[in-house]
């Protein structure tokens, strides 16, 4: 990221010591690095408070999608992802160091994200993350639960988006209502709304992911993926 990002040893014992003390070390940092995997990460950074009053839900003719950041930001970014997609998930990571940054566009007031999960890599696997992140987002936790789901990609792939486990990390997110998750992750309206997003995705010719609109203009993604989003940030701020 740019300029604009944040983006003494005891002595006295015998050798002998000194080596049953790094080897016990040792063990405690690869037990950490286990449970770390097995856990499947940390929970990333949270929601700075400042910014949990302008988290909200967004529906255009019925397709929801997950905002987060001041409704009068000048520059406004749509971020077409899926929950089975690689890139995205790198992309989760670069828009989440500009959500957390104090000195960045979103908490700067300059930048609002909108979130629309589509599933056009694995729909078996994708489209239940999609309906636990809307539950998640029924109950303003969608951002603290999105990290969760890119934590699930990150340990175990895409084969552990099935509803239990969906569920159980959602027990993890702070203030979430689990009944009413469940309830809603089976409910007709649910299905609904996540479909309703891949139809908008499909009408405009979003074809696969991820796919940005910085402002309504479609950004050229290239590699380093904070470079691409950060240039086209820039563009649209000094654009009258």
């Amino acid at each position: 990221m740019s300029s604009r990002s944040r983006r003494r040893r005891r002595g006295g014992g015998s050798s002998f010591g000194l080596i049953i003390g790094i080897s016990v070390a040792a063990l405690v940092v690869v037990g950490a690095i286990i449970l770390i995997s097995v856990s499947g990460g940390s929970s990333g950074e949270s929601i700075p408070d400042d910014l949990t009053q302008f988290i909200d839900t967004e529906i255009v003719q019925g397709a929801p999608g997950f905002s987060i950041g001041d409704p009068g930001a000048p520059v406004v970014l749509v971020d077409y992802s899926d929950f089975s997609c690689g890139a995205c998930s790198t992309l989760a990571d670069v828009l989440e160091e500009i959500i957390v940054d104090p000195d960045g566009y979103v908490q700067s007031g300059e930048l609002r994200i909108v979130y629309k999960p589509v599933w056009f890599v694995n729909p078996p696997r994708s489209e239940p993350a999609s309906r636990a992140a809307y539950c998640a987002a029924e109950q303003d936790l969608f951002w603290q639960y999105h990290t969760e789901i890119w934590n699930l990609f990150a340990s175990g792939g895409t084969n552990a988006y099935t509803e239990p486990v969906l569920t159980s990390r959602a027990d993890r997110v702070d203030g979430l209502d689990l009944g009413q998750f469940e309830s809603c992750l089976s409910a007709p309206t649910t299905q609904q709304a996540v479909q309703a997003v891949v139809d908008e995705a499909t009408a405009i010719g979003v074809r696969s992911t991820p796919t940005v609109f910085v402002n309504g203009q479609q950004v050229q993604l290239t590699q380093p993926l904070s470079a691409s989003i950060e240039t086209a940030i820039e563009s649209a701020l000094s654009t009258p």
